[in-house]
């Protein structure tokens, strides 16, 4: 914990802190950056995309020798890793109303590096979570249920957006205890008022408009999944655009893909990888990438 010393100068027009303030000044903790290994440092990665384009194909890209889970609350999309050896936990909304309880406790052991069945979260390294789009009518249903009502109220829709905030920024807080964590969404257009007063349309995830970009925020990259020109590959774009919201903290990365990177998870871990590495050996990075994701 930090020592508070206070200033005793009468003269600097200073304000005096009172013990209280010391007390909770002194609970707080400074942390030098440069002490932060690559090696102990999570990340938080959001892909979206158009429904059917193969995203969660992408935790099939991972690679093999990594522990790995994905988090599951979209009914059915789980085939495309039927047969990988991935394990899933899946988010069902049962008749008792418990499904929201169930997973703030699921994000709670995850937390703590506890363990649910064989999996061990001490040493799992990337968690996914399939996929954010449904996860608000996810949550509205649970609480529907937990209210014993018949319809989703407008109640539900209000408090569903908290939560999916509260529970997704609880989700990415994870990479403090060295997770990867990979969230999906679906695609939407959304419009834009420029500083000029021109309306712009732009690709963003498909999660609610009043709080996209504060989702998007809570996010170390966020990538859009397309395809190329000739429709023969599949590609993540990290940098925004004019019609695209994108981001990606690691100015580095940015000198091999300044444009575009192939749709794999490997890639973009490796990317991420080298990037912390180029960063703590002092190397100083040479293109520009800092922002939000609407390249502001």
């Amino acid at each position: 914990m930090a020592k508070v010393v206070k200033n005793t100068d009468s003269g600097n027009g200073g304000v005096e802190v009172k013990p209280k303030a010391v007390e909770l000044l002194e609970s707080l903790n400074v942390v030098n950056m440069k002490e932060i290994r690559p090696a102990q440092s999570g990340a938080a990665i959001l892909i979206y995309g158009a429904s059917g384009i193969g995203k969660t194909h992408l935790f099939r890209t991972l690679p093999e020798r990594v522990s790995k889970v994905v988090i599951n609350n979209d009914i059915g999309g789980e085939a495309p890793l039927e047969g990988a050896n991935i394990p899933i936990i899946p988010l069902k909304i049962e008749q008792d109303g418990l499904g929201m309880g169930r997973f703030k406790a699921l994000l709670n052991l995850m937390s703590s590096q506890g363990k649910l069945g064989s999996l061990d979260f001490q040493t799992i390294r990337i968690v996914g979570f399939d996929h954010l789009t449904e996860f608000e009518r996810f949550l509205q249903l649970a609480l529907m249920r937990m209210r014993k009502k018949k319809f989703v109220e407008l109640r539900e829709y209000g408090d569903s957006a908290q939560k999916v905030r509260e529970y997704i920024r609880d989700l990415r807080d994870l990479r403090v205890y060295g997770k990867i964590v990979i969230c999906l969404a679906h695609e939407q257009t959304m419009d834009f008022q420029g500083s000029n007063g021109v309306t712009v349309t732009k690709w963003v995830p498909a999660i609610g408009k009043t709080y996209v970009n504060e989702i998007m925020g809570l996010f170390d990259i966020v990538a859009r999944m397309d395809w190329n020109d000739d429709l023969t590959e599949r590609r993540f774009q990290i940098l925004p655009t004019f019609d695209v919201a994108a981001k990606c903290r690691w100015r580095e990365i940015y000198d091999d893909y300044p444009e575009f990177m192939p749709a794999d998870l490997s890639v973009l871990l490796k990317a991420i990888y080298d990037a912390r590495k180029s960063r703590d050996s002092g190397s100083k990075p040479t293109k520009q990438g800092d922002g939000d994701a609407n390249g502001n």
